[in-house]
């Protein structure tokens, strides 16, 4: 196994194993990433956002499949790091914290990378990948 760990976003968790067509540039990450034995990791925000899906059905299949992924354990929390809050801002929205909890898991070196979709337009869902690197450098900044 590498010492690389990629942690994935909620949204392409949903996206691979929703049942629907997967991106192919998903496709070829994932495929890219299983064939170096990257550590592909869910953090735990990211599952407690998937329990909080209202669709009961949809609910249910997406944690079934959770198991099949390692989880980020013990990550770091970002609610008193108040110089990361100066970056990313307070909220109490919890999409908003599971994404700030994501970027914290980053900036302290919880897994090297994370892979999100960006929304750039209604049909078209490119992939984009934010390392460790770039949030160190915009914390030290501050």
């Amino acid at each position: 196994m590498s010492d690389i760990r990629v942690l994935l976003d909620t949204n392409i968790f949903i996206s691979r194993e929703a049942e629907q067509v997967i991106p192919e540039d998903l496709q070829q990450l994932l495929k890219t990433l299983g064939t170096l034995n990257v550590q592909v990791l869910l953090h735990p925000s990211s599952i407690e956002d998937l329990k909080r899906d209202k669709e009961t059905a949809r609910r249910r299949v997406q944690l079934s499949k959770l198991d099949a992924y390692a989880h980020l354990a013990s990550p770091p929390s970002c609610d008193t790091d108040i110089a990361f809050l100066a970056v990313v801002g307070k909220t109490t929205r919890p999409n908003d914290k599971v994404d700030n909890d994501l970027l914290y898991a980053i900036s302290r070196n919880a897994a090297d990378l994370l892979v999100q979709l960006q929304v750039v337009s209604p049909n078209r869902l490119p992939l984009g990948c934010i390392v460790r690197q770039t949030w160190q450098n915009k914390l030290d900044m501050h």
